[in-house]
């Protein structure tokens, strides 16, 4: 009579045989199962292995990426594409040896943006007459800067009158 840890384990292995099946085709079979569960027995607690609560599918698909990556699986011959696939998919479940793609770099500022960066920085730094001098000079530039004194996006460096006790 099986326990229902045995039951859980079996059907967790079927369960990994069926979702492998193009990976572990590239192996040993016996020699693969023999180092899952040498594994298991050296890097896992008795308790750990004989609780019902244990995800064991997720533990054979790390343990079996982990022994790739170690050596301690060499595949008989080189991976297929399927196969490759299936170790990718592995990689990316279990955490084990995958890098995400990078985040591709952010868009260049378009042309308005660059202008808004410039009327900005020249409402900071420039004098009256030079921004009037720019806005006379450039039909957009012109544009902007109204745009962005009707949105209140330009910082006021002109000092105020404070009546006392207002």
């Amino acid at each position: 009579m099986t326990t229902k840890i045995e039951y859980v384990s079996n059907l967790a292995e079927s369960r990994f045989r069926r979702e492998c099946r193009e990976l572990l085709a590239f192996f040993d079979g016996d020699e693969v199962f023999e180092a899952l569960v040498a594994y298991l027995q050296l890097n896992y607690e008795t308790a750990t292995l004989s609780d019902l609560n244990t995800n064991f599918l997720g533990l054979f698909k790390l343990v079996f990426v982990k022994l790739i990556d170690s050596g301690s699986l060499v595949p008989v011959a080189p991976l297929n594409a399927l196969a490759q696939a299936d170790l990718t998919k592995l990689r990316k479940t279990t955490g084990v040896g995958y890098a995400p793609p990078p985040t591709p770099p952010p868009p260049p500022p378009t042309v308005a943006e660059l202008l808004e960066q410039e009327v900005i920085s020249d409402w900071r730094t420039l004098s009256a007459d030079k921004i009037r001098a720019k806005k006379n000079a450039n039909r957009s530039y012109a544009v902007t800067l109204d745009r962005l004194a009707t949105e209140n996006r330009l910082d006021s460096h002109i000092t105020s009158t404070v009546i006392a006790g207002a």
